[in-house]
C-alpha cells in the first residue's frame, strides 16, 4: 500500500513539472531570454543613433542576449514611439528617444500616444540647442544674423531634425521673445543629420540642432552663434548662449531609454541598473564624452519618469502659445 502511494506521488508530480514546463513560456523565464529590439526614432549618423550603436555592445554583453539597433524614423520620431507604445510591455522593445517626439510632437497633433504611453528607464544625457550658420556667411552672433533675416524678410530659413522638435521649438521660442515669429522660415528634416548636410551644402541659412551634431564642423565649415541653455555648455565652453546675447530664451534635449507603459517593474529596474553600470565604465565614458563630445548626465527611472511629465506639461503650453496645436 505504502509502495502504491508513493508510486502515485511521484507521477502527479512528474505530471505537475510538465504541465508547468508547457504553460510557463516566456513569461515565467527569467528577463531577458531573447532579442531585445533598441528603436531609435531619428536617422542614423545623428546624436541619438550614436548613443544607441555606442550603447549596444555593453547591453549585450550584460543582459546576455543580442541587442539590435533599429533606425525608424519619421513624423520627427512620432513613428518610432507609437510603435512602442502599441508593443508588447516585456522589455523587449525599448526606445531611445529624446524630448521633442516624448514631450513635443503628441502636445502638437494625436500621435497615437502620450507620457502615459510608456515607462521611462534612465536619462542618457541632457545636451543644448546650439544654432549654426556656414562660414561663407560671415555671421558670428545672434545679433548679426537677425539682421541679415530682416533683409531678407522671412525668406532665411533654417533647418531642424522637424517640425515640433526640441531645436524647431528653440528657435521659434527664440522668435517668440522677440516678438519676431514668422522671420525666419523653417524647413523640416527627417533627423539631425539631414539638417547638417543641408547647411554644409548651404540649402539652408542655418540649422539648429544638439551641440554634438554641429561641434565635428565648428573649425571648417560652421559658426555656432550661440546656444539655448543657461549657461554655457562644458563640451565648448567659448560658445557664447542666446542669454548672454540679449535673447531671454532656454530649450535643451534630454535623451533617454523608455519602454511600454505597463513594462514589470523588476524588468524597468534591470534595464536601469544595466544602463548606469555601463555609463560608468571608463570605455564608455570615453566614447560619450570625448568621441561623442556628450557629457554623460544619468538619471535613474524614478527621477526621469518626473523629468518627462513635466517636460510634457511643459511643452504643452509652449505649444499652446506658439499656435502649433
Amino acid at each position: 500500500m505504502k509502495k502504491a502511494l508513493s508510486l502515485m506521488l511521484v507521477v502527479v508530480m512528474a505530471a505537475a513539472m510538465l504541465v508547468g514546463c508547457s504553460s510557463g513560456g516566456k513569461e515565467e523565464a527569467q528577463y531577458p531570454t531573447e532579442t531585445i529590439t533598441l528603436l531609435v526614432p531619428f536617422s542614423a549618423g545623428g546624436g541619438a543613433d550614436l548613443m544607441a550603436r555606442a550603447l549596444q555592445p555593453a547591453l549585450q554583453e550584460a543582459l546576455g542576449v543580442s541587442v539590435v539597433v533599429e533606425n525608424k524614423t519619421g513624423a520627427n520620431g512620432g513613428i518610432a514611439m507609437a510603435e512602442l507604445a502599441k508593443a508588447k510591455a516585456d522589455g523587449y522593445t525599448i526606445i531611445l528617444t529624446s524630448t521633442g517626439p516624448s514631450t513635443i510632437g503628441p502636445n502638437i497633433s494625436d500621435m497615437g500616444y502620450t507620457n502615459e504611453s510608456f515607462a521611462p528607464i534612465a536619462q542618457l544625457t541632457d545636451l543644448p540647442t546650439g544654432l549654426a550658420v556656414h562660414k561663407s556667411s560671415g555671421i558670428t552672433n545672434l545679433d548679426e544674423f537677425f539682421a541679415a533675416a530682416e533683409k531678407k524678410s522671412g525668406a532665411m530659413t533654417y533647418g531642424s531634425s522637424g517640425a515640433g522638435s526640441t531645436h524647431n521649438l528653440a528657435v521659434e521660442g527664440l522668435l517668440l521673445s522677440m516678438d519676431k515669429v514668422g522671420l525666419l522660415t523653417h524647413v523640416s528634416f527627417e533627423g539631425g543629420s539631414q539638417a547638417v548636410t543641408a547647411l554644409l551644402g548651404q540649402q539652408a541659412d542655418a540649422s539648429a540642432n544638439i551641440l554634438t551634431e554641429l561641434l565635428p564642423y565648428a573649425e571648417t565649415d560652421f559658426n555656432i552663434i550661440g546656444i539655448a541653455s543657461g549657461e554655457r555648455s562644458s563640451i565648448d565652453p567659448d560658445i557664447p548662449t542666446f542669454k548672454e546675447q540679449g535673447y531671454d530664451t532656454e530649450q535643451s534635449t534630454w535623451y533617454g531609454i523608455a519602454a511600454p507603459a505597463g513594462t514589470p517593474e523588476e524588468v524597468i529596474a534591470l534595464l536601469d541598473t544595466t544602463i548606469k553600470n555601463a555609463l560608468e565604465d571608463p570605455e564608455m565614458i570615453e566614447t560619450f564624452e570625448v568621441n561623442l563630445k556628450t557629457p554623460i548626465q544619468y538619471m535613474d527611472h524614478t527621477a526621469f519618469a518626473q523629468k518627462w511629465n513635466n517636460a510634457y506639461e511643459n511643452n504643452a503650453e509652449l505649444v499652446e502659445v506658439l499656435g502649433l496645436k
